[in-house]
């Protein structure tokens, strides 16, 4: 995080799906906060009171900038987001700084703000239609407000969850590009980087180099056709190394081979 000391790192966790057990089993040991939106999957580690829940005020924004984008003319939703927009003001000002400073700074600028806006929200909460879209924006916001607030309160959290959003969209646009993973551990090795000894064996075939030879043009064929199979072994290095089926892998190698062989054949024919 910007305002944390802590040494920055990112890690990816595949799953088949978005059941809670998997965060709840990922963070088995863990004890801190969790900044997220209200997914539901999260709800047992808040309730467990050793992972604090910190909301995400981009998730909270979204509610209302989604109506006030359909909207003639601005109405509640606009007013929202105006509210909204002054504390981002506040955390451009004091993005960088040390977590104590943000965290004094958000008490005496912040909070106060926060303390308004909800005001207004549960005031026109009651002229609102219990199922529209702006009732449900409202809604998200006061059932969060605790976990909203919590930024105020610890310098080192963001008011949003941004950053990580920002680290996953490869991942997002990718998931439309590639329609599937191909395989569990396809799924896996596709974020988190291929495993050693697949690198290991990756870098063996990257070091595969055909000498140079100055004999006659038989001795040249023969390197091009050689370089080509080592090209191709190289795709299927990386294919092993990205996590994809070992077994096609190394056939496609077994093929590359083989093509070079036939091709010197044919020459001396």
């Amino acid at each position: 995080m910007p305002g944390s000391t802590y040494p920055k790192a990112v890690l990816y966790e595949f799953t088949e799906d978005r059941r809670g057990e998997h965060p709840q089993r990922f963070l088995a040991r863990y004890r801190g906060y969790l900044q997220a939106d209200d997914y539901a999957g999260y709800h047992g580690l808040f309730r467990s009171r050793r992972v604090y829940h910190a909301a995400c005020w981009a998730h909270a924004r979204r509610g209302f900038f989604d109506i006030a984008r359909k909207d003639a003319t601005p109405g509640l939703a606009q007013q929202a987001l105006d509210w909204i927009r002054q504390i981002y003001r506040v955390e451009r000002e004091i993005r960088g700084r040390p977590p104590d400073e943000r965290q004094r700074e958000r008490q005496q600028r912040t909070r106060p703000l926060l303390d308004r806006f909800r005001q207004w929200l549960t005031g026109i909460e009651r002229d609102l239609l219990p199922r529209g879209p702006m009732a449900i924006a409202v809604r998200y916001v006061l059932s969060n407000w605790r976990a909203l607030l919590r930024f105020t309160r610890v310098g080192m959290l963001e008011a949003d969850s941004n950053l990580v959003e920002r680290c996953m969209r490869p991942v997002a646009v990718g998931r439309k590009a590639w329609l599937f993973a191909g395989s569990k551990r396809g799924g896996r090795g596709g974020r988190n980087g291929p495993e050693p000894d697949r690198e290991l064996q990756a870098q063996r075939y990257r070091s595969l180099r055909v000498p140079a030879r100055r004999a006659g043009p038989h001795r040249r064929a023969s390197h091009r056709s050689a370089r080509g199979a080592a090209a191709v072994s190289l795709d299927a290095a990386a294919c092993i190394a990205a996590g994809v089926d070992a077994d096609g892998a190394r056939a496609a190698q077994g093929r590359a081979e083989a093509l070079g062989r036939h091709e010197d054949l044919e020459y001396h024919r």
